[in-house]
């Protein structure tokens, strides 16, 4: 840093680096007496008359940057007197970018933990449809079922219209005068009697059918049951997670907001768009000459401006700001 004048009050600045009271008086026609000529306008245009008087270059820098300027009215009116000399409110960048790391080790949870807790939705939609899948199985099984005691029930309709056909027939066998047709009565009604037979079967088949078909939605139903207890289980897991998730998100947020004052708002700004176009990483460290975050080569000339801490230095590639993590500081 170049070499200025002393901090103090009542320090004539004008004489100390040699400029003559004319300038000062230049000045003071611009600004009445008893007043006070602060602000950027009045400081930018006495430091300009001491540039042409005096100074060049590096001095102007360094005044515009490092002090603020309040003329009053004093014993000695021919020149300006420095009421306050004050450092303009800077942050050691090494100390922000300090902090920057500790953000982005915040901002890294808070990110993970908003993509699970984004996930658990669908989570629990995969847990539904599964148990879901599991009662259309009990679903099937119940139709089965009840076709089989529908087929039964017309397999009786059935069986009670072929019984009822083999007494019409049986009392018609009386009626016939030859013995041709006996016979042939006869005959119609063993085949009448063997075709209920055939359906009697049927219906025992049908029963046997439909008692298993009634065991095993027994055995679906108890099976379901214990199926829709790991769900809920597993469902009440997904819940109390969540809540946890928000919880520690409002503790990271409350903690975020503890650091922010340790970081200027124009590197924050900077931070906060890396951040969100780099899905949660806006900072990180270099290591062998690579980029930690998109593994990239870092130039040697980079690292030594990284290492000078005199502005932020963003990877050439994926734009994230870059720090030496094996360095103290």
């Amino acid at each position: 840093m170049l070499p200025g004048p002393k901090r103090g009050v009542g320090k004539n600045f004008p004489h100390a680096f040699g400029v003559t009271a004319s300038v000062s008086e230049r000045h003071r026609g611009r600004a009445p007496l008893g007043s006070e000529a602060t602000g950027p306008g009045f400081k930018s245009l006495w430091a300009h008359e001491i540039l042409g008087a005096k100074f060049q270059g590096a001095w102007l820098s360094w005044l515009e940057r490092h002090i603020h300027i309040v003329e009053i009215e004093g014993p000695n009116p021919s020149a300006p007197t420095i009421l306050e000399e004050t450092n303009l409110p800077t942050l050691d960048l090494k100390t922000e970018i300090l902090n920057l790391v500790k953000l982005q080790a915040v901002d890294s949870e808070i990110y993970a933990l908003r993509r699970e807790k984004e996930a658990k939705p669908q989570e629990i939609k995969l847990l539904q449809e599964e148990f879901e899948a599991k009662k259309q199985r009990l679903s099937e099984l119940e139709k089965s079922h009840l076709d089989l005691q529908k087929q039964r029930k017309d397999k009786e309709g059935e069986l009670a219209a072929k019984e009822e056909a083999t007494k019409k027939l049986q009392s018609q066998l009386y009626s016939l005068k030859t013995n041709k047709e006996y016979q042939t009565m006869l005959q119609q009604i063993q085949d009448s009697k063997a075709d209920g037979s055939v359906i009697e079967d049927k219906i025992l088949q049908l029963f046997d059918a439909a008692d298993k078909a009634k065991a095993e939605i027994d055995k679906e139903k108890n099976r379901l049951a214990g199926e829709e207890k790991v769900f809920n289980e597993l469902k009440k897991k997904v819940d109390d997670r969540i809540k946890e998730i928000v919880a520690k998100l409002a503790e990271l947020d409350a903690l975020r907001l503890q650091i922010l004052p340790g970081i200027e708002p124009k590197i924050l700004g900077q931070y906060d768009r890396i951040l969100a176009s780099r899905d949660g990483l806006a900072i990180c460290g270099v290591k062998k000459n690579s980029c930690l975050g998109c593994n990239m080569f870092v130039p040697p000339q980079v690292i030594n401006l990284i290492k000078m801490y005199e502005r932020i230095v963003t990877c050439e590639i994926c734009n994230r700001i870059l720090y030496i993590p094996d360095e103290s500081i």
